[in-house]
């Protein structure tokens, strides 16, 4: 399913280079996925990997890069590293 927020994502990043958005994650999931846009346009993503010593954030930024088409060296979470509710900033 396409959200309109995603593709506001993609277009502003494709557009200025660099985008921030609000993410709620989900460590421990089955599988690594896109859930939902919440109303106020964060984005809820179940990942695969537990929150343990950094592996659920270093499959965010996986996800993210893939999902987006930005190298992981791109992405930096820039608040929330120990949170749930992280801030990330891609870049082309």
């Amino acid at each position: 399913m396409e959200y309109p927020y995603i593709t506001f994502l993609k277009a502003e990043l494709s557009q200025k280079g660099r985008v921030t958005c609000t993410i709620s994650v989900s460590p421990g999931a089955r599988e690594t996925a896109l859930h939902d846009v919440l109303e106020n346009n964060t984005l809820k993503i179940r990942i695969s990997k537990p929150a343990d010593k950094g592996k659920a954030n270093k499959e965010l930024i996986r996800f993210l890069g893939k999902f987006f088409h930005v190298p992981q060296v791109n992405i930096d979470i820039v608040k929330g590293e120990f949170s749930h509710l992280k801030v990330v900033q891609m870049k082309y």
